[in-house]
This record gives structure tokens, sequence and C-alpha cells, in this order.
């Protein structure tokens, strides 16, 4: 009878050679997993255009041209200048593209109704204002019986429940104070 010595692997008890392949399965499975972003990040990304040599070397060329003595009326200038702008930045394909910026403002000159006097509406006559609104102040009661109340103004308050109303409604009570439409 062969005796294995077991290890823990993962909370239970294996073989020497089973737990290694357990982890080897493991360091595969990260190792793939990483293998792939990493691939990602040194695919070469799309070349920055203002990196090229080309346009190092069209850069370099309008350098010379400002440093020459005669820069300010050259052509060579305008050439090194139109060079770079071609190979740096691409070729002008006619269309332009808002970069964001609101646009200008524009003035609208008023619109300009002709309107003969004849055709013209009447002014709107003129309402006298609204009555004030008046707010009613609230009374006193003075007496009580099992049927109803009286208030400081002598009308009859019935009680309905544990409502009075008044002559046109229900009352607000607060206390000896009534309120009542």
């Amino acid at each position: 009878m062969e005796y294995v010595q077991g290890r823990k692997w993962f909370g239970r008890t294996l073989s020497d050679k089973a737990a290694r392949a357990g982890t080897r399965r493991i360091t595969l499975t990260w190792l793939a997993t990483l293998a792939v972003p990493l691939a990602a990040a040194a695919a070469p990304a799309s070349r920055d255009p203002l990196h090229t040599p080309e346009c190092l070397h069209a850069q370099a060329r309008l350098d010379t041209a400002l440093a020459a003595p005669d820069a300010r009326d050259s052509a060579r200038l305008a050439r090194a200048r139109r060079e770079v702008l071609r190979v740096c930045l691409g070729r002008d394909t006619g269309t332009r593209l808002r970069s964001g910026a609101p646009y200008p403002a524009q003035a609208v000159p008023p619109a300009v109704l002709a309107v003969s006097p004849a055709e013209a509406a009447p002014p709107p006559s003129i309402s006298p204002p609204a009555p004030p609104v008046v707010v009613q102040r609230p009374t006193m009661l003075m007496t009580c019986d099992p049927g109803g109340c009286w208030d400081s103004e002598g009308r009859r308050l019935n009680r309905i429940g544990p409502i009075l109303t008044g002559p046109r409604g229900p009352c607000i009570r607060q206390g000896r104070l009534v309120a009542c439409p």
C-alpha cells in the first residue's frame, strides 16, 4: 500500500500531483486572461500624424526657413508652411466642422405690418376694478345648549354631530372663536 502525502487545496486534501495540476490550471487561466489586454496594448495604435518622420522633417525645413535672414518675404517660407500643414495635418477636404462654439449673434430687423386706421381694432374698454374681498372676522360663542350655540352677532349655529353649521354651511371652531361662511 502506497502512502501519498496530502495537501490542502481549496479546502480539500489532494495528492501533490493533483494539487500541482490544479495550481497549473489556475495559473494558465490567469495568464490567458491577462494576455488579451496586454496584446491589445502592445498592438500599434493609430499613429499620431504630428509625430511621424515626414512631419518632423517638414517641421525641420520650416525652422530652417524661419531662421533664414530673408524669412520675412520668402517664397520658400510660404512653401515650407504649406508643406507642414499638408504633411502634419492632412489635406484640406473643403468641408468645415463646427467647433461647438455658439453661432455669432445675428441682427433681425423688426417686422413691419401695414394696417390702415380704419381696420385697427378699437381700444379695449376699461372695466371697473373688482370689489374688495370681504373677510369676515371670527365671532365668539356666547351660549351653547345640546342643539347648538348662539354667537356674538346673534346668529344661531346648529350642532350636527361635533360640527356647528351656520346659515351658509359648516363653521370652523377654535376654542370659543367660530368662523362661519
